[in-house]
């Protein structure tokens, strides 16, 4: 299966003539390298019920739903979107990504009754939050108090980049808009509405002439965009006459401006002046910038985080009302102000950008949902819960997922008997099978014989299974019982099926599905991960001179073991730390270490929780018992070239976990001492309480 991550987003490239802000960060999210790939395709109704995607992306959720002026039709949308949603959370496990633009709209649209249904709607839809700046995420906890405690991070607004022609030199500039070279040109640019303040630019400029203050000299104030409404055209009209009365110089360009207008007038600016009344984010500012043209902002919203990010000589931000006196301060500055052709714009590169979002896309995903449960609690079966799974990385995951697929039901554990599965399954009723070597398949029909006879006494109405071959057998069983099976793909199968899924895959009747929300198909579905329910946090490294404790575990498959890893351990590791080695059929008679093959697994949970350093090879038990801990391993895949394992799907384990911050992932080889000490900078922690699932 390939690793697909589908966004539909609303919008995506459908305003790139008006605004590319959306088009370029899907084109961003597209050309992204590593995985999962990310495809973007607008958002419709139609395509959210035919072919759900994992994320609907809203931008102005208000232009998407309450556009227009029927109110019906409002309603319609607003009805449609949770009808269709409901089914794409239940095929698909779809989660809605809110990227707040505007945390309260500019202007209020339909009814006071539909807009409290729409708020309520994006308040018990919307999984994760994103925001333009810090400041943003702020004011959509506080306007927005129900998504208070969503996933929520912070993804900057993207430079323009090549999207607009702005490579014209001033003077050229100038010439095609018949602009004397001399003059200082200040400049508000886009689209007039009231919020914006346009006329307090032209107020300012008139009374600054009445003061005859030097800065007024050779000034040009230009307001080039389409006012919103007649009454607002007449008002700047006006105070234009009223400028020039003063004996100054305006320019008034108010229509609809193209691509290469607003570029013209940009480059051919001295400075961009945005007065607004409200302003949380500002494409016309990163406009300006891409430009190469200094821009003059209000203290509010983002724009002392803009002012930061791309430095204070090309962003002024004034407190207050926009006055004379703030208009001849933002002159003076412009003037005194050195500052380089252009600014270093890195902090807004689309690609680090895309690389955000990418990952808190990840993060929705795997956190379990605030209303979850309400849509989808597992059904309570009147009889008993058969739960089978290979010792080790299965038989981790399936118990971790237990209280979420079978609740508190009477369940019989049908598994190998270990040292792990003896103390992970301490309590419990358990049906013992042999670990058989891969591909036995003879063995296979032995244990589906013997599940059958246990079936029929034990009254069991569904079995579930995370793998690996034991599920062919208790399968078989199932068959002949009429009882309903459903399989989990292992959370270490990223990309593709292991035998076993292969298999399964051929065989009607079977509820199927794998951990990862981009590698569903019509076949294999996405309810719940092992992953669910975490994040990664900084903390600082230990004191100076702290000696850390190191446990080493390569799990518990009695058929690979991983001498590479182990050695090159030995070799870096200093002789003064305390480590565990869990080394299991490794042979290390050789080293001069005190090592294990296995650890009941209580006893390795607590070796865990007590240490430092984590190093494990890239197995879902092994990584899951690390995180429960609070720990970020150091991952190690095995390669099946060494014989380390038979094939190389912990690659695809290792890539995820890599790429979602959960773990540092190391070839064997390649380990450093230093890659074990900066480790220390991270933990784990809990992102919320994991729900209930029905997966039957």
């Amino acid at each position: 299966m390939r690793e697909i991550l589908r966004v539909a987003s609303a919008p995506a490239r459908s305003t790139r003539k008006a605004n590319p802000y959306n088009h370029l960060l899907a084109t961003a999210l597209e050309s992204l390298p590593g995985e999962p790939s990310v495809e973007v395709e607008e958002f419709s109704l139609a395509k959210l019920l035919r072919t759900p995607p994992h994320i609907v992306h809203l931008h102005w959720p208000e232009l998407t739903f309450l556009s227009g002026h029927r109110g019906l039709r409002h309603l319609a949308r607003l009805m449609g979107f949770r009808l269709a949603l409901a089914r794409a959370r239940r095929v698909a496990g779809t989660r809605v990504i809110w990227t707040v633009h505007n945390p309260r709209p500019h202007e209020e649209r339909s009814t006071t009754i539909v807009r409290g249904l729409y708020r309520r709607m994006l308040e018990r839809t919307v999984d994760g939050v994103l925001a333009l700046s810090h400041d943003g995420l702020e004011a959509v906890r506080q306007e927005w108090p129900g998504l208070a405690h969503r996933p929520a991070a912070v993804t900057r607004h993207g430079h323009y980049g090549h999207e607009y022609p702005l490579d014209i030199p001033r003077e050229k500039a100038r010439d095609a808009l018949g602009i004397a070279k001399t003059e200082t040109i200040v400049l508000f640019a886009g689209q007039v509405r009231p919020y914006k303040n346009a006329g307090a630019l032209l107020r300012a400029a008139t009374a600054l002439r009445a003061e005859r203050a030097a800065a007024a000299d050779g000034l040009r104030v230009v307001v080039a965009g389409k006012p919103s409404d007649p009454g607002l055209e007449g008002e700047l009209r006006m105070l234009a006459a009223e400028h020039a009365e003063a004996g100054g110089a305006a320019t008034l360009e108010l229509e609809a401006l193209d691509d290469d207008r607003l570029a013209l007038w940009l480059r051919a600016a001295d400075l961009l002046v945005l007065p607004y009344r409200r302003i949380q984010n500002s494409g016309s500012a990163i406009l300006a910038l891409t430009a190469g043209r200094p821009v003059v902002v209000p203290a509010l919203g983002a724009m002392e985080e803009l002012a930061g990010e791309v430095g204070r000589e090309w962003v002024h931000a004034y407190p207050g009302d926009f006055d004379a006196t703030t208009l001849r301060a933002a002159l003076e500055w412009l003037r005194r102000e050195p500052r380089a052709e252009h600014p270093d714009l890195s902090a807004l590169d689309w690609q680090h950008i895309a690389e955000a979002t990418r990952h808190a896309f990840l993060t929705v995903l795997s956190a379990p949902r605030q209303k979850e449960s309400r849509m989808h609690h597992a059904a309570s079966p009147s009889g008993r819960v058969m739960l089978v799974a290979t010792s080790g990385g299965h038989l981790t995951q399936l118990h971790s997922l237990r209280l979420r697929i079978a609740g508190t039901e009477n369940v019989l554990w049908v598994t190998d008997v270990t040292a792990q599965s003896r103390s992970l399954l301490r309590g419990e009723r358990v049906f013992g099978l042999p670990n058989r070597p891969p591909r036995a398949y003879l063995g296979v029909v032995r244990d589906a014989i013997s599940l059958a006879k246990r079936m029929r006494g034990e009254r069991i109405t569904h079995v579930y299974s995370t793998g690996a071959q034991m599920a062919l057998s208790a399968l078989l069983a199932a068959k002949l019982h009429r009882v309903p099976f459903s399989y989990i793909e292992s959370g270490t199968r990223v990309r593709e099926l292991s035998a076993t899924g292969r298999v399964i895959d051929r065989i009607p009747g079977v509820q199927r599905y794998v951990q990862y929300p981009f590698a569903t198909n019509d076949r294999w579905r996405f309810a719940l991960s092992v992953f669910d329910g975490l994040s990664v946090e900084e903390v600082p490294l230990p004191p100076e001179g702290h000696t850390p404790r190191v446990v080493v575990s390569v799990g518990g498959n009695a058929h690979y073991g991983f001498e590479r890893l182990i050695r090159r351990l030995h070799a870096i590791i200093p002789p003064t730390w305390s480590v565990l080695w869990q080394v299991g059929p490794t042979d290390v008679s050789d080293l001069d270490i005190d090592a294990v093959p296995s650890l009941p697994a209580a006893e390795l949970a607590h070796e865990i929780e007590r240490a430092d350093i984590v190093v494990s090879h890239a197995g879902t038990g092994s990584i899951l018992s690390v995180l429960r801990a609070g720990k970020r391993p150091i991952v190690v895949p095995r390669r099946a070239a060494h014989g380390e394992h038979v094939d190389g799907h912990q690659d695809d384990l290792a890539d995820y976990v890599d790429a979602r911050g959960f773990a540092l992932v190391r070839e064997a080889d390649e380990l450093t001492l230093d890659d074990l000490i900066e480790n220390q900078r991270w933990v784990v922690r809990p992102a919320g309480r994991a729900a209930p699932v029905a997966v039957a």
